[in-house]
């Protein structure tokens, strides 16, 4: 027996099921641990829900538990039947006050010193609260995302995977949004109350994290893995969930062909029907057979359920079944639409020298590597499940290769996952009290978003902005909508609006957007230093150095006045940013670069997915992409990446030509060179489009396209809002490898980086010959975007450095500021929210066209008209002089040029 802190302790495990009465990976994990730390002399007792038939009357009773590694000694189980509370839509399931009242009960008779809480559907949110309320410490294990998902694992009603983080997704989960709105904060303000939420997987506490857990309440305990044959009171794990095993009917091939197994049972989530389609575009392949296990009941006859002749449906098999039934296959098969947190079953698998064929469902893909110990697909695609599976069939070679590497894989014992458990217990009970002295109550009702514990509080934020657009949209509406969740109130206001001088006073910390220095701004800025209240500069471009003026790719299609106005912009923005106390960027050269010129602390704050446009997205995700051609798009906000797009406009032309069945989609404001007249009938150009249908747009795209003009600092420091735009509409990008996009992207994984014309045509090449891989990379590049940048991720990132800065002397710096005078006056800013989201948008039309002069002439209509709203007539003639003098020759070209001068 190991030592514990000096003493036993008295564990109360509570689960929703639990063996005997129900078998599956996720519940021999509390039951094997409850095991092993009661044959450790810890004093175990467990409180778990029942389905089926009670024993007894009541909705309560009372069995025990006798294991073989207990010599005899039983565990206490206090059953609570769940028959009423197991349907997700129902509010028992979640809200459960009779079973609450009966876990009180139990926690006065049995007096822990800790307990730990596993899967709670069915049992509800509330036996957290009656701990909480005892003061006894506790833990969770979070097996699935029942807390935030109705349905647990991320799966939609039509058994499609749903967003992963639920915020940020458009699910009407078990009921409806309204019914999920309202069971969140029930089920969410009680996981809060925990001393420490454990994730079994990486890839689950990403997934935790994503959803609001803060990191300091998480822990990674892998779940512990009995290889196949071992003996840990309960062997292997069940083929199904079960409340009876049954005898195991292994495959006889006899070696003809590759076997292939499927433990996942009838339910869909584990992805039967995506199998079942599989499975059916594999007849007339020779030289396989499947056996499907747990999804029939044993009279079922060979072939039922619409299989092939050659798939065999079994009952389930018991957990020390396993070895022969996995010893009988050649490689397992995981379909699942769900996200699996594990998959117990896969690394059992791969330990006995199975390779594994699993979706991009999470769990397994940690122990899972494409092309080295099995292959990966993406979820709910049976044609990409069915190439995989032919794949193997028709390639021994590549099954002989996946084999050998299959048993390099690290299990976690259940000894060791006790040890860790134990170092936790010992973390939140109280050492020096031998007798287990209960922590003070904890008031539940009080709960409210966890938040950093360190640095000034932070209540209120005001953003001063001085731009409108996408970049509005993201440095002052997202931050300010992450932010709400964590309990924190932000108002947006342009600079001109006199509401700004109210607010102020009011905000714990003002931030300043691309905010260009007034006479106006300058004092609102120096009122709040007076208050104390430190002042943050915000910007995602280099547009503060005028030293960089020829890097900056604006000034490189600017002339005359407009140019001069556009470099005494640079200069009211730095004379701004000086004024600040420090820098906020949206990528680490923006915020490198800032210390250097001025020596104020940076703090780099990406680009992220807002809850708005992620749920656009989610959205347009849900609809399958328009048939036809493979469709190539290039997107332009601006007219300043027409040079971006000239680096790799003959490479994407060139590769484009080879393969007639693709085509080119140029979307914005761009003027395509003359190489895109090749494509002819094949390229589609399609003006520049509101916000809220970008998501439906790239979605309608195969592969999006990523260039920047190398050689430039203004690049280097651009963020990769277009791997994010495209990946939330799980479309994969191709982009320049620059230090932003480098940091996001995981070549040939969620995404392709791409240099020089060779590596450009390379990348593209293999996009346009495999819809799988992009359908991966896709998949791959939406659960990235939303777990490393989704909302809750980017609100605590940003109320982290809010609560880091503080009011600076300004140092003198040698800057001689710029400043205009603009009294303030109402202007208002573009809608966001449900305003923006509630107007009809026109349809993206893409309109077919043969490039050449009219397409340059179309985009010169484009500018010319942009030109006469903002600038007027003599200016706009002007420009038009200047520009068309600049590309004549001799004397009538200087004069031209002069006159536009001139007249601008």
């Amino acid at each position: 027996m190991r030592p514990f802190i000096g003493r036993s302790v008295r564990v109360l495990v509570v689960s929703a099921h639990f063996p005997p009465n129900f078998v599956s990976g996720g519940t021999l994990v509390p039951y094997r641990s409850a095991i092993e730390l009661a044959r450790r002399g810890h004093e175990l007792a467990v409180f778990a829900g029942w389905i089926g038939p009670s024993p007894h009357a009541g909705s309560a009773f009372e069995e025990a538990i006798v294991a073989q590694e207990l010599g005899g000694r039983a565990v206490p189980v206090r059953w609570f039947t769940t028959n009423d509370a197991i349907d997700w839509g129902s509010r028992l399931n979640y809200d459960n006050t009779a079973a609450a009242a009966e876990f009180a009960g139990m926690l006065q008779t049995f007096s822990p010193d800790v307990v730990h809480f596993h899967s709670m559907q069915g049992l509800g949110a509330g036996l957290l609260r009656e701990a909480a309320r005892a003061g006894v410490p506790f833990v969770v294990t979070a097996h699935d995302f029942w807390w935030w998902c109705g349905r647990q694992f991320l799966c939609d009603r039509d058994y499609h995977p749903c967003c992963p983080v639920v915020v940020a997704g458009a699910c009407d989960c078990a009921v409806d949004r309204a019914w999920l709105d309202e069971r969140t904060p029930a089920t969410t303000s009680a996981l809060r109350l925990a001393a420490q939420v454990l994730a079994v997987s990486e890839s689950s506490a990403a997934v935790l994290r994503a959803n609001g857990i803060p990191p300091e309440q998480l822990t990674v305990v892998h779940n512990p893995v009995v290889e196949a044959g071992g003996s840990a009171g309960v062997g292997g794990s069940a083929g199904v969930g079960s409340s009876a095993g049954a005898s195991a009917r292994p495959s006889t091939d006899g070696g003809n062909g590759v076997r292939f197994v499927f433990a996942g049972g009838p339910d869909p989530m584990k992805g039967l029907p995506v199998l079942r389609t599989a499975l059916r575009s594999l007849v007339g392949e020779h030289g396989w057979s499947a056996d499907l296990y747990g999804v029939a009941e044993p009279s079922t006859p060979r072939g039922a359920e619409g299989f092939p002749p050659n798939v065999r449906v079994h009952p389930p098999f018991s957990p020390d079944e396993l070895a022969a039934v996995l010893s009988a296959a050649d490689v397992l098969v995981v379909p699942s639409v769900m996200q699996e947190t594990y998959s117990i079953l896969t690394r059992e698998a791969l330990a006995m020298g199975l390779p594994v064929v699993t979706t991009t469902c999470l769990g397994p893909e940690e122990v899972v590597t494409d092309g080295v110990n099995g292959l990966i697909v993406p979820q709910d695609d049976p044609e990409a499940l069915a190439a995989a599976m032919r794949e193997l069939v028709r390639d021994p070679a590549l099954l002989a290769q996946l084999r050998r590497a299959a048993r390099d894989v690290e299990l976690t014992t259940v000894s060791s996952h006790c040890d860790h458990l134990e170092s936790i217990y010992a973390g939140i009970c109280t050492p020096d009290d031998p007798g287990g002295e209960r922590h003070a109550p904890r008031d539940h009702r009080a709960a409210t978003p966890a938040r950093p514990a360190t640095g000034r509080r932070v209540e209120r934020v005001l953003f001063v902005v001085g731009i409108d657009g996408a970049p509005l949209r993201y440095r002052a509406h997202l931050p300010r909508e992450a932010l709400a969740l964590l309990g924190v109130h932000a108002d947006v206001r342009h600079y001109r609006h006199p509401d700004v001088t109210v607010l102020g006073q009011e905000a714990d910390v003002v931030v300043v957007y691309r905010v260009p220095a007034t006479h106006q701004v300058a004092r609102f800025i120096a009122e709040a230093h007076e208050r104390g209240t430190p002042v943050v500069f915000d910007v995602d471009d280099l547009i503060f150095d005028p030293a960089l003026e020829r890097e900056i790719p604006a000034l490189k299609i600017l002339t005359g006045a407009e140019r001069a106005l556009w470099i005494q912009g640079v200069h009211r923005y730095r004379t701004t940013m000086e004024l600040c106390d420090a820098f906020v960027g949206s990528t680490a050269l923006l915020c490198e670069h800032a210390s250097e010129v001025t020596g104020m602390p940076a703090f780099e704050f990406p680009n992220g997915a807002g809850i708005v446009m992620s749920r656009l997205a989610d959205e347009a995700v849900r609809r399958p992409r328009l048939p036809g051609r493979i469709r190539v798009g290039y997107l332009s906000g601006t007219d300043t990446h027409d040079r971006d797009w000239a680096t790799i406009e003959e490479v994407v032309v060139a590769t484009l030509e080879a393969v007639p069945g693709a085509e080119l989609w140029l979307v914005g404001k761009l003027t395509p060179g003359d190489a895109v007249r090749r494509l002819g009938d094949r390229v589609s150009l399609i003006g520049f489009q509101p916000w809220t249908t970008l998501p439906g747009l790239l979605r309608t795209l195969d592969v999006n396209l990523a260039p920047l003009e190398p050689g430039s600092r203004f690049n280097d420091a651009k963020s990769a809002i277009k791997w994010l735009e495209a990946g939330l509409s799980a479309t994969p990008t191709i982009a320049s490898p620059t230090r932003p996009f480098r940091h996001v992207i995981e070549h040939g994984a969620n995404g392709m980086l791409a240099e020089g014309d060779d590596e450009w045509r390379d990348a593209l090449s293999a996009l346009l010959a495999r819809d799988t891989l992009r359908r991966t990379l896709g998949q791959r590049a939406r659960r990235d975007a939303l777990l490393q940048l989704g909302p809750w991720t980017q609100g605590r990132r940003y109320l982290e450095i809010l609560q880091s800065v503080e009011p600076r002397t300004r140092r003198a710096s040698g800057w001689e500021d710029v400043l205009l005078d603009e009294p303030f006056e109402p202007i208002g800013l573009e809608p966001y929210g449900e305003a923006a989201t509630d107007r009809p948008e026109p349809p993206v039309v893409p309109v077919r066209a043969h490039l050449g002069a009219w397409a340059h002439l179309g985009a010169l209509a484009r500018r010319g008209a942009g030109s006469l709203r903002h600038r007027g007539v003599r200016a706009t003639c002007g420009l038009v002089l200047e520009r068309l003098g600049r590309r004549l020759e001799g004397r009538l070209g200087r004069r031209l040029e002069r006159l536009g001068r001139r007249l601008g």
